[in-house]
């Protein structure tokens, strides 16, 4: 019996190596050259000579959406400020909106404010200051400087006074010529600046806080905001005009006949030809050209305006190549 039993095993490992050894279809798997170095994963590719069925690959998590484009803002179109030229009409450069905005200034930084005070300014007549009092002497002195002490005349009822009040002295009564135009207006000459120190029924006592010039009896006197108020204007920055200005060179002191570098002068043109605070002018002396040849104009110095009226400005000479002189022409070209 037991070697029935051996015989018996030994068939059945026959039998099982017999079926080991019969051909079987396998798949074959083919990686990808690494040399480009693929940056994605390598792929299993089953040989076509070995027909093993297709997979179909299914995504395992939902592929992420594209990011939806921004778009960047649209800018309106620029439109270049346009500006009348001539008597109604519209420059070319405006059509086609390529003329550049006109620069804006005002009075020069270097300018302080008792400075322009000292300057003065023009008026047509004496009456448009509006002083609302007069200065009254005290002994016998005629003319008053810094810490002496006078007295003004104010009416209480026009304009109440307090002790530490503020008050410019002010001079009306120089006619300005020139000789080209003729008579101007009148000169309104800034000569001091005093303050209230005591309080009186008709009269008050004043001193001297500032003094441009010695003042006398029986200049006038306006408040301290009057001139701040002309101050504040001055300095609003104001566009430059667009056209030419031609205008004469006026003496402000008729004292003196030749002028240079920050000696202040009158310029014959104003608000009503575009004229503002800022705006330079170059100064020429003209020499009459002989048998109809053309004017010569030699350039003298550069003048900067302080305060502008209605019809002649104040300017501060900045360069002076040589005396500058009344009748000399001021010119501005933009």
């Amino acid at each position: 019996m037991p070697t029935e039993k051996k015989v018996f095993g030994s068939f059945w490992v026959l039998v099982l190596v017999m079926l080991l050894a019969r051909p079987v279809w396998a798949a074959t798997i083919e990686v990808e050259s690494d040399e480009d170095e693929p940056t994605g994963t390598p792929t299993v590719v089953i040989s076509p000579a070995e027909k093993a069925p297709v997979e179909k690959v299914i995504p395992t998590s939902t592929p992420t959406p594209l990011p939806e484009p921004t778009l960047a803002p649209t800018a309106p179109p620029t439109v270049a400020p346009t500006s009348v030229t001539g008597e109604g009409t519209v420059g070319p450069e405006e059509k086609m909106g390529t003329q550049k905005p006109r620069p804006r200034v005002r009075v020069s930084d270097k300018v302080n404010f008792f400075s322009f005070v000292q300057a003065g300014y023009l008026v047509g007549d004496p009456t448009e200051v509006q002083g609302i009092g007069t200065v009254v002497g005290i002994g016998n002195v005629e003319n008053f400087t810094v810490g002496q002490k006078s007295a003004v005349d104010i009416d209480a009822a026009r304009y109440p006074v307090k002790k530490g009040d503020l008050f410019f002295v002010y001079r009306c009564d120089r006619s300005i010529q020139e000789l080209h135009l003729g008579h101007l207006g009148f000169q309104v000459e800034n000569l001091g600046l005093v303050e209230v120190i005591e309080v009186q029924k008709l009269r008050h006592l004043v001193v001297v806080k500032k003094s441009f010039k010695p003042f006398m009896a029986g200049d006038q006197v306006v408040p301290y905001e009057n001139e701040v108020k002309r101050w504040k204007r001055a300095q609003i920055k104001k566009p430059l005009p667009d056209q030419p200005i031609r205008a004469y060179v006026a003496g402000l002191d008729g004292a003196r006949g030749h002028f240079s570098a920050s000696d202040h002068i009158l310029i014959t043109a104003g608000s009503k030809k575009g004229v503002v605070e800022g705006q330079k002018f170059s100064l020429f002396e003209v020499h009459q050209g002989e048998f109809d040849k053309e004017d010569l104009g030699i350039p003298t110095g550069v003048a900067q305006v302080l305060y502008c009226g209605p019809e002649c400005s104040i300017a501060t000479i900045l360069t002076s190549h040589e005396p500058i002189e009344a009748g000399f022409q001021a010119v501005y070209r933009p």
